[in-house]
């Protein structure tokens, strides 16, 4: 099953109903789970978050585990299966789509294979990563904290983009940082 893991931090309330609304219309199973946010560092707290789910996937067997933040949008119909249909054979972390944009790295469809991304928006986990995971330090970014430690690949052309919103990474400020997305990276269908 292919059951997308929402973390959601419910004092951004205008960030899920979007996200509910592709969700249903794309038919995606879904659970939500309340971002951490009682952690002395917002970092902390996105950690956590991301980690939870982890351990329970490992705690229950599963061979991968879909992440998504409550910001996750889908720029085309047809992304989600995309990006499905796109999972490496073998991979560490399977990522929706990156806001690093490397000239060293080639981009080509289905697959970028990277040293690091920017952005949790949508992740697979594979089950042979579970414990590096685990393991990463509380109080760093938790996507560039994997940088190098593993097999990673990110769908291309992106099958997934954040939603413009306020960040907890950046003081509550509204970003988007689609704007630094070149438009022929962006899986239109």
């Amino acid at each position: 099953m292919d059951l997308v893991n929402v973390i959601s931090d419910d004092r951004q309330f205008d960030r899920l109903p979007p996200l509910l609304e592709e969700l249903k219309k794309y038919q995606i199973e879904h659970k939500i789970w309340d971002a951490c946010i009682d952690k002395k560092t917002v970092l902390e707290s996105i950690t956590e978050s991301f980690r939870r789910i982890i351990q329970e996937a490992k705690d229950n067997g599963l061979k991968r585990v879909i992440i998504a933040e409550d910001d996750l949008m889908f720029p085309s119909d047809g992304s989600w299966e995309y990006f499905l249909k796109n999972e490496p054979v073998q991979y560490h972390v399977y990522i929706g789509g990156s806001y690093i944009i490397d000239n060293r790295w080639v981009y080509e469809p289905p697959l970028v294979k990277v040293e690091s991304w920017v952005g949790n928006h949508l992740i697979m986990v594979h089950e042979s990563y579970y414990d590096t995971w685990l393991s990463s330090k509380p109080n760093g970014h938790i996507d560039t904290e994997q940088s190098g430690k593993g097999d990673f690949y990110v769908c291309f052309p992106y099958a997934a983009l954040q939603r413009p919103s306020m960040s907890a990474n950046n003081k509550g400020q509204i970003v988007n940082y689609n704007s630094v997305v070149p438009k022929e990276y962006i899986y239109k269908g």
